[in-house]
């Protein structure tokens, strides 16, 4: 049951990156191939008694990305094979998992300012401030900076949360 959620949650991300446009090898199948090759490596690593074909074939799947990674992670000698492991490896899976990330964050942004507007009077946040609106001001634009990697749009949604509050 778990594979099966977790394969739907892949296909849905991945449907959802195919239609945006990304020139990262990362958010298409051949990066998320990648990334489940370097997981049977660690599989592999950490519980001896999966079959070295297994991971032959898993090397196999990922040969023919070989032109696709070198021209998104030039000057990387990877992905090798279980016994060839190197820190090249290391650095390539360390830049895919990070660009997997900022494309998921990229994927789960708020698409209306609104949205935020209508977090922050639910959850109440700034009612301990009162009226002084200098401090309210600079608590959203902290919140929204830490918590949600906002900085272009915090004057809007400030406003929109001023104008719309009962408390003003």
């Amino acid at each position: 049951m778990k594979k099966l959620l977790a394969t739907l949650i892949l296909s849905f991300i991945v449907i959802s990156i195919y239609s945006q446009e990304f020139t990262k090898l990362t958010l298409t199948n051949s990066g998320l191939e990648l990334f489940d090759y370097y997981r049977k490596v660690r599989n592999k690593y950490s519980h001896e008694y999966i079959d070295d074909l297994k991971m032959e074939k898993a090397y196999k799947q990922i040969t023919n990305l070989n032109t696709q990674i070198s021209s998104c992670y030039p000057k990387l000698n990877a992905p090798n094979e279980f016994d060839k492991i190197n820190f090249d490896d290391f650095i390539l899976f360390t830049r895919l998992v990070k660009d997997i990330a900022y494309g998921l964050t990229d994927i789960i942004q708020p698409i209306s300012n609104n949205l935020l507007v209508d977090y922050y009077r639910r959850k109440d946040m700034f009612k301990h401030l009162g009226q002084n609106l200098p401090r309210k001001t600079n608590a959203i634009k902290g919140h929204l900076r830490e918590y949600f990697g906002i900085v272009d749009d915090s004057e809007e949604i400030i406003c929109l949360y001023i104008s719309h509050s009962p408390n003003g």
